[in-house]
C-alpha cells in the first residue's frame, strides 16, 4: 500500500505559490481597474448623470462573475449578476412609477426567502437575488431605470467580457473553468431546502422590516440597509457575526476616509484620485483583511456620489444615510438569527404538544 506524502512543502516550494498568489492577486487587481478604471474614466470626462450607476454596476457585477472558461460560457456567467440587477430594477422602476408599495414589499420578501435558501450553495446563485434585491431598491427608491440605462448596463456588461478575453490572450493563460456545476447546485438547494424553511422566513421577515424601518425614519439610501443584509446574513451564527463585524468596521473606514475629505472641501479631481485608487486597492485590501476590503468598496461608493453630484451640500447627509442603513442592516440580520432561533422553538413546542394528544386520543 502506497503510503501518503506527509512531509511539508520545501522552502522554496512555498516561496513558489506564494509568488503565484501575489502573481494572480496582481492580474486580479489590473484586469479589475481597467474593467471598471475606462468607464470611470469615461464618465469623468462626459460629466456625470443617473445613467453612470448603471454603467459602472455593468462591469463591476460582469467582472465578479468572471469565472474563466470558453468565451461564451464565460459570458453566461458574467450576465448572472447584471440580468439579476435588471430584472430587480425594473419591477422596482414598475412599482414606482405605479404607486405599488405593495408589489414592492412582497418582492422584496420573496428575495430574501430565495436568498435564503441558496445562501452558502453556489457563488453566482448567491449572485441572483443579492442583485436583484439591490436592483430592487434602487430602481424603487433610488434611480428609475430607463432604456438608454439598460443599454448601458449590457454595453458596459461587453466590456468586462473583451477585458477578460484580452487579458488571457496578452498574458498567454486560458483561465480555466473555475466554478461547479450550476445545475446540480440548484437540484442541492430544492432537496434540502425544507431544512432551512424557517430562515427563509425569517429572512423574508426581517428584509421586510428592514425597508420599513428606514421609510419611516425617511433614510433616502436604504438601498444599502437590503444589500447590507444580503451580504452579512448567513445560517451559520459564527459567520454572519464575523461578516457583519467586518462590515461595520469597513464601513466606518471608508466613511471617515470620505468625510475627510469632504470636510478639506478638495477639488473634484482629488476625488476622482481617490476613486482610481481605491480601486486598485480593493482586491489586494480583501487579501489581507475583509473590513479592509469593505472600506474600500465603502469609500469607492461614496466617491462616486460625490463625483456625481460635484460640490453639493448634501454629502455629509449621504454619508449618515449609508451608516445608519449599514447598522441597520446589520442590526436585522442578528434579528434573522434571533427570530429563526424562536420560530425552531415554536415549532418544537408544536410538535410536542401534537405528539400528547396523540398519545391521549390513543
Amino acid at each position: 500500500m502506497a503510503e501518503h506524502d506527509n512531509r511539508l512543502p520545501a522552502p522554496g516550494e512555498k516561496r513558489a505559490a506564494q509568488a503565484a498568489a501575489r502573481r494572480a492577486l496582481t492580474h486580479k487587481s489590473l484586469r479589475f481597474l481597467i474593467a471598471t478604471g475606462v468607464p470611470l474614466v469615461a464618465s469623468y470626462i462626459h460629466g456625470f448623470g443617473s445613467w453612470f450607476i448603471y454603467l459602472m454596476l455593468g462591469s463591476t457585477l460582469g467582472f465578479t462573475g468572471d469565472s474563466g472558461g470558453k468565451p461564451l460560457l464565460r459570458l453566461g456567467f458574467m450576465s448572472i449578476g447584471p440580468l439579476s440587477l435588471l430584472v430587480g430594477t425594473a419591477i422596482g422602476t414598475f412599482c414606482h412609477f405605479e404607486n405599488a408599495e405593495w408589489l414592492f414589499f412582497a418582492v422584496a420578501i420573496v428575495t430574501g426567502f430565495f436568498y435564503a435558501l441558496v445562501e452558502n450553495r453556489h457563488g453566482h446563485m448567491v449572485m441572483m437575488p443579492r442583485f436583484m434585491g439591490y436592483g430592487l431598491v434602487f430602481g424603487y427608491a433610488v434611480a428609475p431605470i430607463s432604456w438608454f440605462d439598460t443599454g448601458l448596463l449590457f454595453f458596459s456588461l461587453a466590456w468586462a467580457w473583451v477585458v477578460s478575453l484580452l487579458w488571457d490572450f496578452v498574458t498567454g493563460e486560458k483561465r480555466p473553468f473555475s466554478v461547479p456545476s450550476l445545475r446540480r447546485s440548484i437540484v442541492r438547494s430544492y432537496l434540502k431546502a425544507p431544512t432551512r424553511w424557517r430562515f427563509a422566513v425569517s429572512t423574508g421577515i426581517s428584509v421586510a422590516l428592514a425597508l420599513l424601518t428606514c421609510i419611516f425614519i425617511g433614510n433616502q439610501h436604504l438601498y444599502w440597509t437590503m444589500l447590507t443584509m444580503l451580504i452579512v446574513l448567513h445560517y451559520d451564527l459564527k459567520n454572519s457575526a464575523s461578516q457583519i463585524t467586518h462590515r461595520v468596521t469597513g464601513t466606518l473606514l471608508g466613511a471617515f476616509f470620505v468625510i475627510t475629505l469632504v470636510y478639506l472641501q478638495v477639488s473634484p479631481v482629488v476625488f476622482f484620485a481617490a476613486s482610481i485608487a481605491v480601486t486598485i486597492l480593493r482586491w489586494p485590501a480583501f487579501a489581507v483583511h475583509s473590513g479592509l476590503g469593505t472600506a474600500c468598496i465603502t469609500a469607492f461608493v461614496l466617491l462616486l456620489a460625490e463625483l456625481s453630484a460635484p460640490g453639493s451640500h448634501n454629502s455629509l447627509p449621504v454619508l449618515k444615510d449609508r451608516l445608519l442603513a449599514t447598522f441597520i442592516g446589520c442590526s436585522f440580520s442578528l434579528f434573522t438569527l434571533d427570530l429563526d432561533s424562536i420560530l425552531h422553538r415554536l415549532v418544537f413546542i408544536v410538535r410536542k404538544f401534537r405528539r400528547s394528544i396523540g398519545r391521549r386520543s390513543a
